[in-house]
């Protein structure tokens, strides 16, 4: 029968945390390698309660509890789960100390967004850490851009760095010249001009197609399908192969559409872009609408965008 001990109420120390697990190991059929795994990560987190430590405790929790075939395991399964529920909220107290400091140290404006599920805004990037896996996700304009990353603030700050420079170095049709950042004034008119010009050039595209006039409203959907012919190189356009096709993706379209509002290029040689936001109703198609971010960590879906001319 099961140990008496098991029946008490979990206190909450690591001492308590790795008995229980022994004694539940003992008295079951658990599987041997994962309930030593797991009695590891325990004593690795009882020396030192850091982050990473406490993401491969969570891991080794999953583990053991998928693979276990306890005899008596309706007597064990409640102190276990204290355990656990214990020690992921351990590893999310840590997680945001470790992330507060971190976050302080970077460029990086935080804010905490959701608590179900818990969600940080990270600049316009919106990151999810899940203890229960000791991984996290990151998402721009409600697209998933990474799942099931190690729960590792470093890690997750050079992520953004890299998201933010992959985006503003994709936004160009033609390469930038050598020595040029995409964050110099040089490069920011660059990239201001070609958007600017290929949205005025793929609203003019369904115009036609749809018979209308300047200062009529185009879906944004459009305009982002044929933005993404228009950024194809001369293999593309030449040979047509799929193989050649560069993708343009929705959240690359969005980050480029907020990139030229925020540098002031909604406006060039006497026409003005203007974007039209989505009603309640057409939000519920989310395939046609686009979360534009606002630059205060906000934002709101916006439907379609049209030119109307300023001079």
């Amino acid at each position: 029968m099961a140990n008496n001990g098991l029946s008490s109420k979990f206190s909450g120390s690591w001492e308590e945390a790795e008995l229980i697990i022994k004694e539940v190991r003992a008295e079951s059929a658990a599987d041997i390698e994962a309930g030593k795994a797991l009695l590891e990560a325990l004593g690795r987190c009882k020396r030192n309660r850091n982050l990473a430590n406490l993401a491969r405790l969570a891991q080794a929790f999953r583990f053991w509890q998928e693979r276990r075939v306890a005899k008596n395991w309706p007597l064990y399964s409640e102190k276990v789960s204290q355990v656990r529920t214990w020690a992921l909220k351990e590893a999310e107290v840590a997680f945001r100390k470790n992330f507060k400091s971190k976050a302080a140290q970077s460029r990086w404006e935080v804010r905490c967004v959701g608590s179900e599920p818990l969600e940080f805004k990270v600049g316009p990037f919106a990151v999810r850490p899940q203890f229960a896996s000791g991984t996290f996700s990151l998402a721009y304009a409600r697209v998933l851009l990474a799942d099931n990353l190690p729960l590792d603030s470093d890690l997750l700050f050079r992520t953004l760095e890299e998201q933010t420079a992959l985006f503003n170095n994709n936004g160009y049709k033609t390469p930038l010249a050598e020595g040029v950042l995409a964050e110099s004034e040089q490069g920011q008119e660059l990239f201001c001009r070609e958007m600017f010009d290929d949205i005025w050039t793929a609203y003019k595209i369904m115009l036609r197609c749809r018979r209308k006039g300047v200062g009529d409203r185009v879906p944004l959907h459009d305009i982002w399908a044929v933005l993404a012919v228009l950024r194809q190189n001369r293999e593309f356009t030449e040979n047509g192969s799929a193989s050649a096709f560069k993708e343009y993706s929705r959240a690359q379209f969005c980050w480029d559409i907020v990139r030229l509002r925020r540098c002031g290029g909604l406006q060039r040689r006497g026409l003005r872009l203007n974007l039209s936001t989505a009603t309640i109703g057409t939000t519920k198609n989310k395939e046609q609408v686009f979360w534009l971010d606002d630059g205060v960590g906000s934002g709101q879906y916006y439907l379609s965008l049209w030119f109307q001319n300023k001079e």
